[in-house]
């Protein structure tokens, strides 16, 4: 399945995940892991499951969202996209993906990447640089510029914002300094 197929399909199931996720998380950055997970849209977690995330079936859990282990007894069968997006996230959601959740905060994306692949249960073969390639494909997909360049602009805006607060500084020229800010970015 080609980038454009697997954005069209599985994107707005990205989009429930990250909106669930606690600090929220880039839709993009989701379907990357989705992308690479499923190798391309075309492992049986996928093409069987509805599970793009190869999450483990755990009958302790008692998630009403996993139907039923899959024939191996290891991955969870979803009835559903929705079902697995939500449980996508409740699991992103459990105190192990701490880190994870704060690199979704930051700017850019290779510590995110960096953050899923040191995770519990990431898959070993990680290849980063490929990751991020795919991340930045759905980007350009979603219509934006590149996001982590929008995104580090605005960092450092509120990054100075906060600096200058604490320093101190004048009101006044705290907020003339922020409208010339946001007056060049919104030229880019």
């Amino acid at each position: 399945m080609n980038f454009k197929e697997f954005y069209d399909r599985y994107y707005n199931y990205a989009k429930i995940a990250a909106n669930k996720i606690n600090g929220g998380a880039p839709p993009e950055v989701i379907l990357g892991f989705w992308y690479w997970e499923t190798g391309r849209g075309t492992n049986r977690g996928t093409t069987q499951f509805n599970n793009l995330a190869g999450i483990n079936y755990n009958r302790s859990w008692r998630n009403p969202l996993q139907v039923k282990p899959s024939p191996s007894g290891e991955y969870a069968i979803y009835a559903n996209l929705t079902n697995f997006a939500e449980d996508y996230a409740r699991v992103m959601n459990l105190n192990m993906y701490g880190k994870v959740r704060t690199a979704f905060k930051s700017a850019g994306y290779a510590d995110d990447v960096a953050a899923i692949s040191a995770s519990p249960y990431s898959v070993d073969d990680y290849d980063k640089t490929t990751v991020n390639n795919m991340i930045a494909e759905f980007r350009k997909l979603q219509g934006g510029a590149p996001m982590a360049e929008k995104y580090n602009e605005i960092k450092n805006v509120d990054t100075f914002v906060g600096n200058a607060k604490t320093n101190g500084a004048d009101p006044k020229l705290l907020a003339i300094a922020l409208a010339g800010a946001i007056v060049l970015l919104l030229k880019k």
